[in-house]
């Protein structure tokens, strides 16, 4: 086997060789690689979905009363393909604007999987956007920060609030290097069963 197909596989997920084997046709072991430095991402313990098990649910919306917060908002989070990934559904209905029949409707699915020693994300919505982040978490919140590129920085952040409730908080920084301002909060409270 060439060598040729492990170098493409390590550099399509991002790794450097840190060795090559060396050339003749004895040379049948891939390379070494070694990952991509990151910053501190949630360290998977035995149970790596520990840090986000209180998500785990059906999740609607409080209506803050603010002139045009959604008219519904609902999210669940599963734990699918026997534990592998967490999976957030979520669904938010905009009243119609003046001369609208209906208002819009934002869906969107985020997927939360083990990578290396941490959590990853990968978020798609109906409109078209594509954002992977990394997960981390201190102290009770769950924070997912969109990887750094030429474009915008996202960061989505869960805070536990009283009675199993959290605040969900979205905020923007510009590029390039800009500081993360608040762009949309809510409260989000358990579906009653």
């Amino acid at each position: 086997m060439s060598a040729l197909p492990a170098l493409l596989v390590a550099a399509a997920l991002g790794a450097t060789p840190t060795s090559t084997p060396a050339p003749g046709p004895a040379a049948t072991t891939a390379p070494t690689v070694a990952a991509a430095a990151s910053p501190a991402p949630i360290q998977a313990p035995a149970d790596p979905w520990a840090p986000l098990r209180s998500l785990l649910g059906e999740w609607v919306a409080e209506p803050s009363g603010q002139p045009g917060e959604p008219a519904g908002a609902t999210a669940s989070f599963t734990l699918e393909l026997d534990g592998q990934v967490l999976v957030r559904r979520n669904h938010v209905q905009f009243p119609p604007k003046a001369g609208e029949a209906t208002g819009a409707v934002h869906d969107d699915l985020l997927v939360i999987a083990r990578e290396g020693p941490g959590l990853r994300a990968t978020y798609w919505d109906n409109e078209g956007h594509v954002i992977r982040y990394q997960v981390t978490g201190e102290a009770g919140v769950i924070t997912l920060e969109s990887e750094p590129g030429p474009g915008p920085r996202f960061r989505l952040a869960y805070r536990p609030l009283p009675e199993g409730r959290y605040t969900v908080t979205f905020s923007i920084a510009a590029p390039p290097g800009g500081e993360f301002r608040l762009y949309q909060s809510g409260v989000m409270r358990r579906r009653p069963t």
